[in-house]
């Protein structure tokens, strides 16, 4: 409710006198404030959102050891250096480490852990191959009887099977095989010798 105070002037029994008196008149409600529709205003300075940044594009660096090694041992000088043993993303990788051995090359692929499924041996998943005629063919050719549970590229200059990929055994007869082999590391596209892991980023 709300309450108004009014004086008049009336008549009694003395003269006129100044009466006053109050009126009552129903209350109202408090406005609801209006909640904007459409658009939210901008934020405040201090307060604006921060833009999206996009990850720089990873890539690998590959060094080639001419040095024959066992499989193992191979992998083993490659995570000791900071990496390991090569496992190329694409065709441009591939074609980068085809043209810097000297020799038939481990590469870092291997289906050790389940027959037919190969992976790369820094766990990453297989998302390039490149292999040769009839391969994988899961043999030693010929000179054991152990599974080839590995990779290795072959080296034959002015042949279409120059970096090209066949499995190979680790070992025959208790004899280890030995072949050079090729580390990665991963870098960032624009760093020297990075090569992409996507092709569609330019260096």
């Amino acid at each position: 409710k709300q309450w108004y105070q009014r004086r008049v002037r009336g008549d009694d029994s003395d003269g006129q006198k100044q009466l006053a008196f109050l009126c009552e008149c129903p209350g109202w409600e408090e406005e609801q404030e209006v909640q904007p529709t459409g658009s939210p205003e901008p934020p405040q300075d201090g307060l604006r959102a921060s833009p999206v940044k996009s990850m720089p594009a990873k890539g690998k660096r590959f060094i080639y050891y001419p040095v024959a090694s066992s499989y193992w041992k191979a992998q083993s000088r490659c995570v000791n250096s900071g990496g390991n043993l090569a496992c190329p993303s694409n065709a441009r990788q591939n074609e980068f480490i085809a043209n810097i051995i000297r020799s038939s090359t481990w590469l870092g692929v291997l289906d050790y852990n389940e027959e037919g499924v190969f992976q790369c041996s820094s766990s990453e998943d297989l998302v390039y191959t490149n292999w040769g005629l009839n391969q994988p063919d899961n043999s030693d050719g010929g000179y054991g009887k152990k599974e080839a549970d590995f990779v290795v590229m072959r080296y034959k200059i002015g042949s279409d099977e120059h970096g090209a990929w066949f499995d190979q055994g680790s070992m025959t007869n208790l004899q280890d095989y030995f072949f050079d082999f090729v580390c990665e590391s991963e870098c960032t596209v624009g760093e020297e010798g990075c090569i992409p892991n996507d092709p569609s980023k330019a260096e």
